[in-house]
């Protein structure tokens, strides 16, 4: 049998801090908790609540903790959360609330994320040839749009295809484009590059074959791996490219 789980919150308006967690008994409101989430708890004016009828998955317990904290963070609360060792930690920022997930915070493995495209399947690094990977941040920048789902090809091609200096010698040889969603190994695009076209006067502009096809061999929404091939938000080559 699934193992009952329950969500509940300490809630202080006067003091805009709300503590959110989850248990598994209705009894975890009440026992040790870090000192920080305690005071909160036993101050006056501190609204408790939880989940009347449990979740029957710990992970549903732990999707709606991740919903629950984004959205207090988003309101301007202070959220109290745990780390794995039961200490607190209560700097949670806008960008890091996008991928809370639970008592780990910003640390753990992501439950909310950019609503981007996803399927199963991943493309391993080492087939590549030929590609440059770009990685995108999930917020916008300036008139560069941020990379969700209902964004048209066309129009995000714009922010992946630029800002990227390509080198001369390796632009004869670049024939694909791929561009990675920032944290995660989530392939947001993926274009057919010209390998006789323009990159512009500073070489900082791919020339895709058609701004539109996003998803020519099928990749978009798969995985990239292993994530080790990537340098941060660097762009990079595939192995027969570099050097």
């Amino acid at each position: 049998m699934a193992q009952e789980t329950y969500l509940y919150l300490y809630d202080n308006l006067e003091l805009n801090k709300v503590y959110i967690g989850i248990g598994d008994s209705m009894d975890r409101v009440w026992q040790s908790h870090n000192p920080e989430a305690e005071a909160l708890r036993d101050v006056p004016g501190t609204t408790i609540l939880q989940t009347v009828t449990p979740f029957s998955k710990r992970a549903d317990a732990r999707k709606a903790e991740a919903i629950a904290i984004h959205i207090a963070a988003r309101m301007g609360k202070t959220v109290i959360v745990e780390d794995d060792e039961g200490r607190a930690s209560s700097e949670i920022s806008e960008e890091g609330a996008v991928f809370t997930v639970n008592r780990a915070g910003v640390e753990s493995t992501k439950e909310l994320g950019p609503a981007v495209f996803l399927r199963e399947g991943e493309v391993d690094y080492s087939d590549l040839r030929g590609t440059a990977i770009v990685t995108i941040k999930s917020e916008s920048m300036d008139d560069r749009p941020a990379p969700y789902g209902g964004v048209s090809a066309a129009s995000f091609s714009e922010r992946a295809r630029q800002w990227w200096s390509v080198g001369t010698a390796k632009q004869p040889r670049i024939t694909r484009l791929i561009a990675v969603l920032s944290g995660s190994d989530v392939i947001l695009g993926d274009w057919d590059v010209d390998p006789a076209g323009s990159y512009g006067p500073d070489g900082d502009v791919f020339p895709l074959c058609d701004p539109e096809q996003d998803d020519p061999r099928g990749v978009k929404g798969m995985r990239l791996v292993p994530r080790s091939a990537r340098r941060g938000g660097k762009m990079v080559y595939s192995s027969d490219l570099r050097g």
